[in-house]
């Protein structure tokens, strides 16, 4: 069975189309846990130094604080000012963290979001499996996923409460008593890849379906002009010149009917001409001919003529 230039056309690309959304099956089913792993450990780090940059400068009003009331003893304890509570809590909430800062073995900050008794004691009974190793903790189990420039230990959490995952930034110094704890709530990844694989294999069948009908209709206005400039070439094929390409278009197709239209009145006065040529040809052999005979009877005569007196 032929198919039409239109036919393939429309198969062609949606060949490319499934092709293209396949490619990105495989690889999103291949990649995003890594890439969604690799994402949380870009919020904790970026939420980290923020953070950072907040507790630094807090500490440095609260010497200076110290400087100027050595009498007062609130000034021994590091306490933010508002501000900075504020930046804390923005950084929490838009980053979907529970922050927790410990100085000197006293938690000065603690993030509000989710914060009810439960999840602080799930963060104390963290801190402290820390700090005592061998300690077996009530709460959670973790392992260690690496350590960033020796600023900072990157650990995989389970909830044990909860059975949830979470991913846990902690900087530590046991020896000070100062701490600094970063978590996100991290989903089963291998679930999201196959929520995220099965809308994907979803959304390609409709974009397939979808694409298919823009292209079985798209493709009509590029066939159409190609099936009438093909039914004017069998015309010329058969030495009928009268129909010509309308041109609407300055593309390809409309310089294509161009040519055609150029290539039919060439190919009419050629054919005219050689008709022309070939009638003028024609004469001249009849008016050969025509002579031809009269010598042909003229000689006949002059040998009937010249027999009779050589005979005599």
């Amino acid at each position: 069975m032929r198919l039409s230039w239109r036919y393939k056309m429309v198969f062609l690309m949606l060949t490319a189309v499934i092709g293209a959304i396949s490619v990105t099956w495989v690889l999103n089913r291949t990649f995003l846990e890594d890439y969604y792993l690799y994402s949380k450990l870009e919020v904790l780090h970026n939420a980290y130094q923020m953070v950072d940059s907040i507790v630094l400068l807090t500490e440095k009003e609260n010497e200076n604080k110290m400087i100027e009331e050595p009498s007062n003893e609130e000034s021994n304890f590091m306490q933010f000012s508002e501000d900075s509570m504020l930046d804390l809590e923005i950084i929490a909430t838009r980053n979907n963290l529970t922050i927790l800062i410990v100085r000197d073995w006293f938690p000065v900050y603690y993030s509000t979001t989710n914060s009810d008794e439960n999840n602080i004691l799930f963060v104390m009974d963290r801190l402290m499996s820390y700090v005592y190793p061998g300690a077996k903790s009530a709460y959670n189990s973790y392992h260690k996923i690496k350590t960033v420039d020796n600023l900072y230990d990157i650990y995989e959490i389970y909830d044990k409460r909860t059975n949830s995952n979470f991913i846990e930034l902690l900087q530590v110094d046991s020896e000070s008593g100062n701490f600094m704890l970063l978590r996100t709530n991290v989903e089963s990844l291998q679930a999201n890849v196959t929520i995220a694989n099965t809308f994907l294999a979803y959304a390609g069948i409709v974009v397939t379906a979808v694409v298919s009908l823009i292209l079985f209709f798209a493709t009509r206005s590029f066939a159409r002009p190609l099936e009438e400039l093909s039914k004017i070439a069998t015309k010329m094929s058969h030495l009928d010149f009268a129909v010509k390409y309308p041109v609407k278009t300055k593309d390809e197709i409309g310089e294509l009917g161009q040519s055609i239209n150029l290539l039919s009145e060439k190919l009419e006065k050629t054919i005219s001409d050689l008709k022309s040529a070939n009638n003028q040809l024609q004469t001249d052999i009849e008016q050969k001919v025509q002579i031809d005979e009269m010598r042909k009877e003229f000689l006949s005569n002059v040998t009937h003529e010249l027999k009779t007196p050589i005979a005599l």
